[in-house]
C-alpha cells in the first residue's frame, strides 16, 4: 500500500526538516518490507512467451533454446519471436526433449543434455560458431547422467542421476586431455533421489535435491560446497553447508545483489502459496524469501537472471515474466533533498 505525504504548509527550520524526514522515513517502512531489506524490491514490468523446450540466457541477454534437434535464439531481446540458427547431430534425444542448454558466455561453447536415463546418457558440446541452417552440426560428448548444468569457466557441473546406481550426483566436465575431448568427473555423491538445479558464485557451488522418498536429505534441501575440496574421491551431499529447504530446488542461481534464486515447486502440498512460486532468497536471511508468483501461486516456476537486462525472469507454463529493480522511491529523493537543504542553511 503506498502512501502520500503532503509538504503543503511546509515551514523552513530545524524542526519542519526533522518532522518531514522522519514522515518520509515512515513512508518507506510502510511501503513494504522488502523495500527495506536486503532483497531488492522487484517490481513486474512485462512479459514474453518462451521458446519450446528448455532454454538459457545468452550474454546479449536473448534467450536460447533447443527444440527437438534444433538450435533456436530470440530475434530481439524481450522478445515473443524465435528463430532457428542451426541444428545438432544428436540422434537419441527423447520425445519430450534436451535437459538443459547452457551457453557459456566466455567461450561461446553450447552444452546440451540428452536427458536420458541410465547407461548412454550423455551431455553434448558445440560451439555456436560453428552453428548453420544447413546442416546439422557434430557434438562432441560425454557420458553422463544429466538434468541441469552451470558453467565455471571452462568447467561445467553436470546435476544427474549415476549411470550405473541411479543415485543423484554432481559431475564435473572439464577439456584438458590432448584431445580436447570432455571428460566426466564425479564430484558430489548420494544427493538424494532425484536431482536438482546447480549454480556457481566465485568459488562456491549451490546444488539442491529435487526428490525424496523420504529422509534426509529432503526435498528442496539446498547445499554449497567449496569447488576447490573436489580433489579426490567424490564428496557426500550430506557434508555441504546447509542453505535453507525450499520448494523442489528445480532452478538455481543468482541476482546481481548477490541473492540465491530457487524455482521449482512442492509436490503433495496443499496450500499455494507454499508449493509454487519462485524465491529470492538473502543468504544472511534464509527464513524470509521474496516469493514471486506473477500468475498466481501454484504450479511449477522457473528463475533465471538476465545480467545484460537487469532483470529477474520467472517463468510459468510458457511466459517468461520481467521484474526490474524500480528507481529510487519519492520518499529516498525527499529524504536526499532535505538533507541537502539542511546543508545549507547550516552554513
Amino acid at each position: 500500500m503506498r502512501h502520500g505525504l503532503s509538504v503543503r504548509g511546509f515551514v523552513s527550520g530545524p524542526l519542519s526538516v526533522l518532522a518531514l524526514a522522519s514522515a518520509a522515513a515512515a513512508l518507506a517502512i510502510n511501503a513494504g518490507s522488502v523495500a527495506i531489506a536486503a532483497i531488492p524490491n522487484y517490481t513486474l514490468v512485462g512479459s514474453y512467451a518462451l521458446p519450446g523446450g528448455t532454454w538459457d540466457v545468452g550474454n546479449d541477454g536473448r534467450l536460447w533454446s533447443i527444440v527437438g534437434t534444433s538450435i533456436l535464439r530470440q530475434d530481439a531481446i524481450n522478445s515473443s519471436s524465435y528463430s532457428p540458427i542451426g541444428s545438432v547431430a544428436i540422434a537419441n534425444l527423447p520425445s519430450f526433449g534436451a535437459a538443459f542448454i547452457a551457453v557459456n558466455a566466455a567461450t561461446g561453447q553450447i552444452a546440451i543434455g540428452d536427458n536420458n536415463s541410465g547407461p548412454g546418457s550423455r551431455v553434448h558440446f558445440v560451439s555456436a560458431a560453428d552453428l548453420n541452417t544447413s546442416n546439422p552440426t557434430a557434438t562432441q560428448s560425454v557420458e553422463v547422467g544429466n538434468y541441469n548444468a552451470a558453467w565455471d569457466g571452462n568447467h561445467l557441473y553436470v546435476t544427474g542421476a549415476n549411470n550405473a546406481t541411479f543415485a543423484a550426483q554432481v559431475a564435473r566436465i572439464d577439456f584438458t586431455n590432448s584431445t580436447g575431448a570432455p571428460i566426466a568427473t564425479t564430484v558430489i555423491d548420494n544427493a538424494g533421489d532425484f536431482s536438482g538445479g546447480i549454480a556457481i558464485r566465485g568459488s562456491t557451488l549451490y546444488t539442491g535435491v529435487g526428490f525424496s522418498f523420504g529422509g534426509l536429505p529432503s526435498t528442496g534441501d539446498i547445499r554449497s560446497f567449496n569447488t576447490a575440496t573436489f580433489t579426490g574421491a567424490p564428496i557426500a551431499y550430506s557434508s555441504g553447508a546447509l542453505i535453507t529447504e525450499l520448494l523442489s530446488a528445480a532452478s538455481l542461481g543468482f541476482d546481481s545483489q548477490g541473492n540465491l534464486l530457487v524455482g521449482g515447486g512442492r509436490f503433495g502440498g496443499t496450500d499455494g502459496v507454499d508449493t509454487g512460486f519462485a524465491a529470492v532468497v538473502d543468504l544472511a536471511n534464509v527464513i524470509n524469501p521474496l516469493k514471486l508468483a506473477p500468475a498466481g501461486f501454484g504450479g511449477f516456476h522457473g528463475i533465471a537472471w538476465n545480467d545484460a537486462t537487469g532483470e529477474l525472469l520467472v517463468s510459468r507454463s510458457g511466459i517468461a515474466y520481467r521484474y526490474a529493480i524500480p528507481a529510487p522511491s519519492a520518499a529516498a529523493m525527499l529524504l536526499g533533498g532535505f538533507a541537502v537543504a539542511a546543508r545549507r542553511r547550516r552554513r
